[in-house]
């Protein structure tokens, strides 16, 4: 009787143990998939930064895009300005001189 109740105990610690072990592997697959899972939306997250980084560099900013065509402007004006000048004085005295 003592050898069956053993026998008994041993055939539930090796159940016991099989269900465990079963238990490990599908805790196992599980922590891997989400290991992948976790890698995935890690570069993904990465992704997204560099193409927001990206994206605001290659932004233009347009007040200070006006701010310096407002300053080559002014230095273009008053150049275009003498020149306009030379030139209707050249043309003035083509004109006149032939007259």
């Amino acid at each position: 009787m003592e050898q069956t109740s053993a026998d008994t105990k041993i055939a539930l610690l090796e159940a016991e143990l099989a269900a465990e072990r079963a238990r490990v592997a599908e805790l196992t697959a599980e922590r891997d998939h989400l290991r992948a899972s976790h890698e995935r939306l890690r570069l993904e997250l990465e992704l997204l930064k560099r193409r927001i980084f990206v994206a605001k560099a290659e932004r233009i900013d347009t007040a200070q895009l006006e701010m310096e065509f407002a300053a080559v402007l002014s230095e273009l004006v008053p150049r275009l300005n003498r020149e306009d000048q030379k030139t209707c004085s050249g043309i003035n005295s083509l004109i006149y001189s032939h007259a």
